[in-house]
């Protein structure tokens, strides 16, 4: 009984090892370039979650930026294990409906 579930234990670290080596993975890659995260023009898929740090590098800001546009509520955070999360479309919305910041 025990044995089984520190296998199902086990499995799941190394679940959560993988996808945090593909997040870092894709952060290595976004940071090398100069381009924006995301193109403002392509489509962007509902299920893809952005933290804080995606959303700066995206929309090129900073932390007192990113705050303002919070406190206007221009972007809605989601609270994901104590972490702000936003919703890819909801972000590229929001941007296009506020006509600039």
């Amino acid at each position: 009984m025990i044995t089984q579930k520190l296998d199902i234990l086990i499995e799941i670290l190394q679940e959560v090892r993988r996808l945090m080596e593909q997040l870092a993975d894709r952060r290595t890659v976004s940071q090398s370039t100069s381009e924006p995260f995301l193109p403002i023009n392509q489509q962007a898929s509902p299920s893809r979650v952005l933290d804080n740090a995606d959303i700066k590098q995206m929309l090129k800001i900073g932390d007192t930026k990113l705050y303002y546009l919070k406190k206007k509520k221009i972007l809605k955070p989601y609270k994901l294990d104590g972490k702000d999360v936003y919703l890819e479309h909801e972000v590229i919305e929001a941007i296009r409906g506020s006509g600039g910041f």
